[in-house]
């Protein structure tokens, strides 16, 4: 490196031979030569491109990709060797600054041309310069940028010195420094190399699960595009996350035995910013042949700043996938270089919502990778427990029960069952601990509108009537065979929408709807999510139904039960519009109506007043529960069960308790409960007086009179 910066200094010293006197040869004796002759300049230039003297092959292969092409340009010649000289000492940018009178660091395509042809004017040679600026942005990183790009200022940096030197690919990326503007006060460097990671077409890599005939498919198409000369193909490949579009980018880089650098898009903070990180993206894919994979995150795909994004990468696109400047030139030929990094395919990886295809001129690929079917989530499951516990876990998972129930992307199902492997062997074969883990694994913290439930009650703590329990039941056997009869018998076909389990369980407070929705839950080991109205509801016009539009997407993805309390709150009736809000309110309802009916799900909605559900929900509700207050037969039930195992009862009589209070269940609770703290401070038994008081108690808070005569032949224990 050091010989180009001497020959460097020789051509800069030539060029000044007769511009500044000895004084001023003197002053920048580290730098200048006032001896140097045409013959000593001819010397030094002449092993300029000699590349085996060089002490690796990978040293000489690098140094030939930079300075062959700048062989035909002695501009571009000049601008490279000069800024090698400018990088091991800066203080030349004084002599710079007496040439071109720019108070810039680094070199300019002005200065080199002024040195290459110093008794001609640059006009004459503008398709040269041309041509240099564009290899040098290919070598060189930007200093200045100005208006005419002749003035635009360019030096080394140490991504090249450590390309020249050898180092290893990983390394290089992570040095990409971009300086902010001195013009806006941003002096500080942002280093984007922390966002880009690089990856070797030779390195191994997992064989692809699902996608391979698709991964074939895109490849040739690829080199289709790649062959017609034209500018470089665009991949887009779209799909939620974790669902493997890295992985698959991967896999179609290493067919076409191309390496590529992955990008996290990082926004910029400003036009010039912008600019400086395309140059130096595109640098670093030509210097390392590389394709581009842009991966734009979740954060943008979902924001205001989805437009914003959008144009961003729509001009990355433009600035790096546009023609090469050896592109229909026949002068490519000549040029001893296996790839010139520049007419490699470009990636973009998102969600559906950013949209590429109608905004850019290059043939563009698409493909969509879309949620897991049943088939091929069982295939995902089957090869990761394959892979990390072996053949013989396989007959011990239900993988059929995961691969139906849970709507989980490749890559969370291949952290599940790593999670798996380091768990104990009592839970690895655990169903409950599996789904459990799965849940975990998508609940990545954004939707905090939903509030998972948890409780044990089984099918035994359930009091109902036989009717009621028969609706629940139909509910249970509609759920559990979904998949099955959609998939297995063909149904799917005549119903592509409108397969939502959905149940509406009405009645007064306090009698076993919200118990019922944990009893289903624990009876099909699924998570049970309430949705908490206090969140969602939103005064903002249209924000209700963001907000909903996540939870649903959420319920979609993990098979939850979403459980709406209070519904009438959310699934009233519309009505008459007045103003803007009733306008609103009703298109909220609308929304919901369409939602659900759209929805592949489990809903169930509680209300505790049905007439005020909207007509228009009921006719597209499957099952309706109504929750009655329970006959007398069903509360000695619920006495009894309230009671248990653990507290000793031989002193109450549940026939008369049943036969003379119409409680409901969470009444009946809550009469047991005080009636048992009160036997605990009294040191004794707990006994018919402790249930009379408390029942006294319920009465008063209620605001009801207490009379003794209503409490028959245990009267006398009502207090004065």
């Amino acid at each position: 490196m050091q010989d180009y910066a001497i020959i460097g200094a020789l051509k800069l010293s030539y060029f000044l031979k007769d511009k500044i006197n000895d004084e001023a040869f003197k002053h920048y004796a580290r730098v200048l030569k006032s001896d140097v002759t045409k013959q000593m300049l001819y010397s030094a230039t002449k092993s300029e491109c000699n590349y085996d003297r060089y002490s690796t092959e990978i040293i000489k292969y690098r140094y030939k990709k930079i300075f062959e092409p700048c062989k035909k340009n002695k501009i571009a010649m000049i601008c490279i060797e000069l800024a090698i000289l400018e990088y091991i000492d800066n203080s030349v940018n004084e002599i710079f600054k007496i040439i071109t009178g720019n108070n810039e660091r680094g070199v300019s395509l002005d200065l080199a041309t002024k040195i290459a042809y110093p008794d001609e004017l640059s006009v004459y040679f503008a398709k040269e310069i041309d041509e240099a600026k564009q290899i040098i942005e290919k070598i060189l990183v930007y200093e200045a940028i100005y208006p005419d790009y002749i003035r635009n200022t360019y030096r080394m940096d140490i991504t090249l010195m450590n390309y020249l030197n050898g180092i290893a690919e990983s390394v290089i990326c992570n040095n990409l420094e971009v300086s902010g503007s001195k013009n806006i006060g941003q002096g500080l460097s942002k280093n984007f190399g922390q966002y880009i990671r690089f990856h070797s077409y030779k390195d191994k890599i997992e064989e692809l699960v699902l996608y391979t005939d698709d991964m074939m498919e895109i490849c040739k198409r690829v080199e289709r595009i790649a062959k017609s000369n034209e500018m470089c193909p665009v991949v887009h490949i779209i799909g939620e996350r974790q669902t493997g579009k890295k992985f698959l980018v991967r896999h179609i880089s290493k067919q076409l035995k191309h390496n590529v650098l992955i990008y996290e898009y990082e926004e910029p903070a400003n036009g010039e910013e912008f600019v400086r990180l395309c140059q130096k993206i595109k640098r670093c894919m030509y210097l390392l042949e590389s394709g581009l994979c842009i991966d734009i995150p979740e954060k943008f795909e979902m924001s205001e700043k989805n437009l914003k994004v959008r144009k961003n990468i729509i001009k990355i696109i433009k600035k790096i996938g546009g023609t090469s400047i050896f592109r229909n030139r026949s002068e490519k030929e000549n040029i001893e270089i296996i790839n010139d990094g520049e007419n490699l395919e470009l990636f973009v990886i998102s969600d559906k919502n950013i949209k590429i295809h109608p905004y850019i001129d290059n043939a563009v690929c698409q493909f969509e990778m879309k949620k897991l079917n049943e088939i091929q989530s069982r295939k995902v499951w089957k090869t990761f427990i394959c892979a990390s516990l072996g053949e013989n876990a396989l007959h011990k998972i239900n993988i059929s029960e995961m691969a139906a129930k849970m709507n989980i992307s490749i890559g969370n199902i291949k952290k599940i069952v790593q999670q798996m492997k380091y768990s104990g062997e009592d839970l690895i074969y655990d169903n409950r601990y599996i789904s459990k883990l799965c849940y975990q694994a998508l609940n990545d913290g954004r939707y905090d509108d939903i509030k998972h439930m948890d409780f044990l009650y089984q099918w035994e703590d359930l009091k109902l009537e036989v009717k009621q329990k028969s609706k629940i039941m139909d509910i249970y056997f509609q759920i559990k065979y979904k998949l099955k009869v959609y998939n297995e018998y063909g149904m799917k076909r005549h119903f592509q929408y409108g397969r939502c389990v959905s149940a509406l369980f009405s009645g007064p407070s306090g009698t076993g709807k919200t118990m019922a929705v944990y009893v289903l839950a624990n009876m099909l080991n699924l998570e049970l999510y309430k949705v908490d109205l206090s969140k969602v509801v939103d005064k903002y016009i249209g924000e209700t139904e963001k907000r909903l539009e996540e939870i649903f997407r959420k319920a979609e993805q993990s098979n939850m039960i979403l459980f709406f309390d209070e519904a009438d709150a959310l699934f009233g009736k519309r009505s008459e519009v007045n103003d803007a809000r009733d306008k609103y309110a009703n298109t909220e309802v609308a929304y919901l109506l369409q939602r659900i009916e759209e929805f592949d799900g489990i809903v169930i909605l509680a209300t505790n007043y049905r007439e005020n559900i909207d007509a228009a929900f009921m006719r597209r509700i499957k099952f309706e529960v109504r929750f009655t207050i329970p006959d007398k037969n069903i509360r000695y039930e619920i006495w009894k069960s309230v009671f248990g195992k653990k507290m000793k009862a031989e002193d109450i009589d549940f026939e008369y308790l049943s036969e003379n209070f119409e409680f409901t269940g969470a009444t009946i609770k809550n009469v047991v409960l005080n009636a048992v703290f009160k036997s605990v401070s009294q040191e004794i038994g707990l006994n018919m007086k402790h249930i009379i008081w408390a029942i006294q108690s319920e009465y008063e808070k209620n605001g009801k009179m207490v009379f003794k005569e209503e409490f028959g032949k245990y009267g006398y224990l009502i207090a004065d």
